[in-house]
């Protein structure tokens, strides 16, 4: 599998899990929140789920809480609430009203 098939792959796994971890965990997260409550031990989503939220805190939409490992994550407050309301449809193509205004996009 090429890298960027499997990156295909794992991107809405990725994106549902970080919505089901931010449902679960509240703004405090971390990757590795996902083995905790989901009992996933691939190395390829963890990593994935890093990613997504380190290009939330690039994008200024969640702050790193601290700089030892692991790294947690907080989420601002109005995302979180985004996220627990809509997750990511925009990116599964299905309805939401922020499409064309939302940051997280």
């Amino acid at each position: 599998m090429t890298s960027l098939t499997q990156t295909q792959t794992l991107f809405p796994k990725s994106l549902t899990l970080l919505a089901s971890l931010v449902l679960v965990r509240g703004p405090y997260v971390k990757p590795r929140d996902v083995v905790r409550f989901f009992g996933i031990e691939d190395r390829g989503v963890i990593t994935h789920v890093g990613t997504l939220i380190n290009a939330l805190r690039k994008a200024g939409l969640a702050k790193r809480f601290n700089n030892s490992r692991p790294r947690r994550y907080f989420i601002k407050p109005w995302v979180v609430e985004r996220i627990t309301t809509y997750g990511f449809k925009c990116f599964f193509n299905a309805q939401c009203p922020h499409v064309k205004s939302c940051p997280i996009r």
